[in-house]
């Protein structure tokens, strides 16, 4: 009788922990909002801060081009840690366990939750896949388990609201457009990557585009030796939704000088990512410099 009860309580803390993992959001391939590539799906985990648990993150290596865990503070997405795909230490399987918590742990897989007041009030993971080679859902997703710091069952963080489509009020989108260039550039330093995916080397520009105007983006498009994945999207601003995305999925074995052009009115944000530029490139040397031109 007492191994029963046992063997109850055991299968009462899985379930417990199984729930965790139903807070996943999930954004698919297409537009989105975040400022997400078209071509990548992401999916977040925002909850509130907890130093007396951990979080445990389990799951099967996805098919695709890249994948990464990030762990962010506050409703500013500022990234805290991340671990990149290629660096997880999987099992003959090919899955995969991740530890997540504000207490260092000497797992292999471990990333640091932020441990401030801030993220008391709301954290997030954020999991990344870009250029998935299979179909991914969200049943696809990994689950989450939530222990204690001895690794004992314990209940799930409480959940935490996020609004995905972060944004100044419209009257800013106006007023930025006379500092900001429409030039490509780095964006601004805030003490950490603004939901900014470590592995990416982004550049923006900011243009207002009149009714009858085309935006054209002119670059030298990268090879697969250069980098493992680059696209040009075009954003709302200040929104932060994306409304297409062009990129060597598009244009694959694209040379040269190549021109990508959108067709919306109004605000317009441009980004374009580089991911893992490979060692001793720069993506946006002088040669490679992107140009916006209207017409």
């Amino acid at each position: 009788m007492k191994i029963l009860s046992v063997a109850v309580m055991l299968l009462a803390s899985v379930s417990m922990a199984d729930e965790c993992s139903s807070r996943w959001e999930m954004y698919g391939l297409g537009p989105k909002p975040l400022l997400g590539d078209t071509e990548a799906i992401y999916a977040v985990y925002a909850f509130r801060g907890n130093p007396k648990i951990r979080l445990e993150i389990r799951g099967k290596a996805p098919v695709a081009r890249f994948w990464s865990f990030e762990t962010e503070a506050t409703s500013f997405i500022i990234s805290e840690d991340h671990i990149f795909g290629d660096d997880v230490q999987l099992e003959a399987d090919g899955s995969y366990r991740i530890v997540a918590s504000q207490a260092k742990s000497d797992t292999a897989n471990y990333l640091a939750l932020p441990n401030s007041w801030k993220s008391r009030l709301q954290q997030a993971i954020m999991f990344r896949n870009f250029v998935p080679g299979e179909p991914f859902n969200k049943e696809d997703l990994p689950k989450i388990y939530a222990t204690d710091l001895d690794g004992n069952p314990a209940p799930c963080p409480k959940p935490s609201t996020r609004d995905p489509e972060f944004h100044f009020p419209s009257w800013f989108a106006n007023v930025a457009t006379w500092f900001l260039s429409e030039e490509f550039r780095p964006p601004p330093s805030m003490g950490g990557a603004a939901g900014l995916n470590s592995a990416i080397t982004y550049q923006y520009a900011l243009v207002k585009a009149k009714p009858s105007e085309k935006v054209h983006v002119r670059f030298k498009a990268h090879t697969r030796e250069q980098v493992r994945y680059w696209s040009v999207c075009s954003v709302s601003f200040p929104k932060n939704r994306t409304y297409e995305c062009v990129s060597d999925v598009q244009m694959p074995g694209a040379k040269g000088i190549a021109q990508i052009d959108f067709a919306h009115q109004g605000v317009l944000q441009l980004v374009i990512r580089n991911l893992l530029p490979m060692s001793g490139f720069t993506p946006f040397a002088s040669e490679y410099k992107p140009v916006v031109v209207k017409e």
